[in-house]
């Protein structure tokens, strides 16, 4: 789970924490966990992947505004939108494979 600037791995078994770290960007989205990464949308448009483990930054993809729908995950890919109807599909390893626009701020 995560707060706009922390984010928190509990023990499924009894709550426990077992890491926390800050992010390294305002978010608001939740995270999109795969593998061992955890993707999120920020305040200022990027979509960024943390290592869960280490709390490092893997890749940062850049949108046009705020990032508030939450990040689908298409296949092995991420679909991110935002505020400004940009939308982008990405790879596990943050590469652009296509981005368009709708015009109109994209909220679910």
């Amino acid at each position: 789970v995560n707060t706009g600037t922390r984010l928190w791995q509990f023990r499924a078994r009894d709550g426990e924490v077992v890491r926390a770290h800050d992010l390294d960007r305002v978010v608001t989205t939740g995270p999109l966990v795969m593998d061992d990464l955890a993707i999120f949308g920020g305040i200022d448009g990027t979509v960024f992947a943390e290592e869960i483990a280490t709390g490092i930054t893997k890749w940062e993809y850049r949108l046009t505004d705020l990032v508030n729908a939450p990040l689908v995950q298409a296949g092995n890919n991420i679909l991110a939108t935002d505020n400004r109807g940009t939308y982008a599909l990405i790879a596990p390893d943050g590469t652009l494979l296509w981005r368009g626009r709708t015009f109109a701020a994209i909220v679910a």
